[in-house]
């Protein structure tokens, strides 16, 4: 009967993985139109990026319903179910992965097209409401006050609307774009960790484990950090206070719950 049951999933599976595919192509084709049409519409694209995540998470809570329903009954004690449980999750994980690479692309895609329309608004002065004199702004993407030099009037600048908008998200969608590889690097350490217990019988996590969990926890937050600096500019400091502010609820997780990591720092 488990054997009919796993054919029975297996099919089932790959019909979602179909259905899915053709999602992942029709996002291609649409987020590549909406860029061309205006790759200043960043409420659009989200919009519609929201519109395909719905239909990516119904394609897997569909998997985890029918699997609950269809396969963890019939093999409920069985030898083949942990086996079964462990491949499903590993599918519903490489999914979500794809459409996430999906979505970083065509996002940093967005705002490098945005970025050719903010760099020529950038570049246009900004008339003195008194005279008319022609303005620079020195802070691109901030409401600036401007000394006229010809009638000493003092003018509030604001950004034009696309410029705002760039600097607003870019720094986090090229960030997250420089660490999305290293996200899905610290759920495959933590797949792999928990695999581990399981198989010593749910026993502590080695230090070892922890400690690289730790380090590939440090890479992710520094890079994304620095990335989203090469936007708007950040000093030193300002990016280790940052990395330091997103590490405190890992260090004060391990501090609290985990007597291996407690240990190794002499903690009572």
């Amino acid at each position: 009967m488990s054997a009919d049951t796993l054919a029975r999933w297996e099919a089932f599976q790959q019909k979602i993985q179909q259905r899915f595919q053709e999602v992942m192509e029709e996002a291609d084709t649409g987020f590549k139109d909406l860029i061309a049409t205006d790759p200043t519409d960043a409420i659009t694209f989200g919009n519609a990026e929201g519109a395909i995540n719905a239909r990516v998470e119904g394609l897997l809570q569909k998997l985890h319903e029918t699997f609950s329903s269809q396969v963890t009954m019939s093999l409920a004690g069985g030898a083949d179910l942990d086996g079964a449980i462990e491949r499903m999750e590993a599918a519903a994980a490489a999914m979500r992965l794809a459409w996430k690479r999906l979505a970083v692309r065509l996002k940093t895609d967005l705002y490098r097209a945005m970025y050719a329309r903010a760099a020529v608004e950038m570049q246009k002065p900004v008339p003195c409401t008194t005279c008319g004199s022609p303005l620079a702004k020195t802070i691109p993407h901030r409401v600036e006050a401007l000394k006229c030099r010809a009638c000493s009037s003092v003018v509030q600048a604001a950004p034009a609307p696309v410029v705002s908008t760039y600097f607003l998200s870019a720094g986090h969608v090229f960030a997250e774009a420089a660490t999305l590889e290293k996200r899905a690097a610290i759920d495959e350490q933590r797949r792999r960790a928990h695999a581990g217990r399981k198989a010593r019988g749910y026993a502590d996590e080695p230090l070892e484990s922890l400690k690289e969990w730790e380090r590939l926890e440090l890479d992710y937050w520094r890079t994304y950090f620095e990335t989203s600096a090469k936007i708007l500019p950040s000093t030193p400091q300002e990016i280790d206070e940052w990395v330091a502010s997103r590490m405190q609820p890992f260090y004060e997780s391990l501090e609290r719950a985990n007597d291996v990591w407690r240990r190794a720092r002499g903690l009572p």
